[in-house]
């Protein structure tokens, strides 16, 4: 489960799930720990907030002895690229779908910091690491650039996305806190022999974060790209993630989006009719996305509290982030799984 306490900006839901703690577990669950994401209008992560700016409920019941460490660093990402058939776009011709694909993988590497390692992974109804786990993210551009990756006869065949997000997260293995996966597709799913709802308890359990690029062609979409969208996104919700989708004019937000769980999308400025384009704003668009999502991968802040008397499972809680007087910040967006694992608690606060 996610709560967000506000829209932020121009990215409508911004959603962190649960991490434990340097891969440690106390006997009891007294100190369960929560990752919390918190961003204010511009997508910026503010450093400045203490353990008296938090405040953690139980069902309406305080919980005690809150520490809050704000964590700022290198983090290890894995790029998911969909290769099969319906990413090539139905656009006669010239294929903008896959070149937008390609683009927002290259683009979010190139916009993690040098010691933030990147694996490049495609899929179709099998997964192949194109370029391993490393600091050096040459090798992963290297290949998005290469001309047998800009050829569109290369994407084909079915798709296996969920096992593909269940192969990259056992490549994260042992998962460190922020951990994170970007899945770039168009949320077809035919190929998997492993269900949506077993992936996200799987990420739920290791505090790995799935973040997804959704691109909307135009034309009629499968069944299994309609199913497949609305299920991606509440996944990619109750992991810690968010979505961002790209679509044409022809497709309207109202047809792209899933009750409770918002993204933002952009159209290509193209006239009615026209389907996707890989343009100069396009390429703006996804560049921006890309580097403020790099930014919110590398930071967040680590809640740790002890649970009311009696109280043993870590669900239902509630986090806001509080001013001197107590009140309710509304300049600021957070959001977190509905419940914490148990985890050592920070050292320093």
């Amino acid at each position: 489960m996610w709560l967000a306490k506000r829209p932020l900006g121009w990215v409508c839901a911004l959603l962190f799930a649960v991490a434990p703690l340097l891969g440690e577990e106390p006997s009891d669950c007294s100190l369960p720990t929560l990752l919390v994401g918190v961003a204010d209008d511009h997508g910026a992560v503010p450093a400045n907030l203490t353990s008296v700016n938090f405040r953690v409920t139980h069902r309406g019941r305080p919980t005690g002895s809150l520490r809050a460490v704000y964590t700022e660093g290198p983090r290890r990402v894995i790029v998911l690229l969909d290769m099969s058939g319906s990413m090539r776009g139905p656009e006669a011709k010239r294929y903008p779908k896959w070149e937008i694909a390609r683009a927002a993988a290259r683009s979010l590497i190139a916009s993690l910091p040098s010691s933030s390692a990147a694996e490049l992974m495609t899929f179709t109804k099998s997964v192949e690491i194109q370029a391993p786990l490393s600091v050096d993210h040459r090798l992963a551009e290297a290949w998005l650039d290469n001309d047998a990756a800009r050829q569109v006869a290369s994407v084909k065949g079915p798709t296996a996305m969920y096992a593909a997000i269940e192969a990259a997260e056992k490549q994260l293995q042992p998962t460190q806190p922020g951990d994170a996966i970007y899945v770039v597709t168009d949320g077809g799913e035919n190929a998997s022999r492993v269900s949506g709802s077993k992936v996200e308890k799987s990420l739920l359990s290791s505090g790995v974060r799935l973040f997804a690029f959704l691109v909307i062609s135009s034309g009629l979409k499968t069944i299994q790209e309609i199913d497949g969208t609305s299920e991606l996104r509440v996944v990619v919700a109750d992991s810690g993630g968010f979505m961002q989708t790209a679509w044409p004019k022809t497709v309207g937000p109202e047809q792209a989006s899933t009750p409770g769980v918002s993204a933002y999308a952009w159209t290509s400025q193209l006239p009615s009719g026209s389907g996707l384009a890989f343009d100069d704003f396009t390429r703006e668009q996804i560049q921006l996305h890309t580097n403020l999502l790099s930014h919110w991968i590398s930071a967040f802040y680590l809640l740790s509290f002890q649970m009311p008397e009696g109280m043993s499972k870590p669900k239902h809680l509630d986090v806001t982030v509080i001013d001197s007087q107590g009140h309710a910040r509304k300049d600021l967006t957070l959001a977190y799984s509905h419940a914490a694992p148990c985890a050592i608690a920070p050292t320093s606060h």
